[in-house]
């Protein structure tokens, strides 16, 4: 048998070693928001409740409005939110400062819109950024809230929902090193 060395101790812990490290290289950082730009202004988008909205539910919009020449101010803004489905826009307001609200009537993916231009001429440069929702959340608000609690209150069972993938196949090795060992120490004795 020409693969009983593989199965020695030190070549398992360098095949361990090699494939961690191949692993790491396939683990990306996920941003919950992302930063939309239109020349100098640029806007991070948050959502309550958290990121999600629910079907049927009022959901806020807060804009996080940035501007690399300093000149942006809400209150010099005459700044709307609209909100589209397939291309078409389906809802608009004059953004209240940098919140708007919508309350979705369905499941589907949605693009908010942002414009923005100044109430003074040379104030800043007027902008349009957008950005897409997916709206899948659904149920009532007691189920949704009990679900929020139990998610926030244990870290852990979150961490081991997101990681299940990856714990298998370290498992996998694991035991595959341990037999290596075992079958090599048994050889030995």
């Amino acid at each position: 048998m020409k693969y009983r060395n593989f199965f020695k101790p030190h070549y398992c812990i360098l095949f361990f070693l090699a494939f961690s490290i191949y692993n790491l290289g396939f683990v990306h950082p996920v941003y919950g928001h992302v930063l939309k730009t239109d020349g100098d202004i640029g806007a991070v988008v948050h959502i309550d409740p958290e990121d999600d909205p629910i079907i049927g539910q009022e959901t806020t919009v807060y804009f996080d409005i940035k501007d690399k020449t300093g000149k942006f101010s809400a209150e010099n803004c005459d700044c709307v939110f609209s909100v589209k489905k397939a291309g078409n826009s389906i809802y608009s307001q004059p953004l209240k400062g940098t919140i708007g609200s919508y309350n979705f009537p369905e499941k589907n993916i949605y693009t908010l819109e942002l414009k923005g231009a100044p109430k003074t001429v040379g104030q800043f440069e007027s902008f349009t950024l957008t950005y897409d929702v997916r709206v899948e959340r659904e149920g009532d608000a007691e189920s949704n809230i009990a679900a929020d609690i139990a998610s926030e209150s244990n870290p852990l069972i979150n961490f081991l929902a997101e990681h299940v993938p990856h714990i298998i196949i370290i498992g996998l090795v694991l035991l595959f090193c341990g037999y290596a060992i075992y079958s090599d120490r048994k050889k030995r004795t």
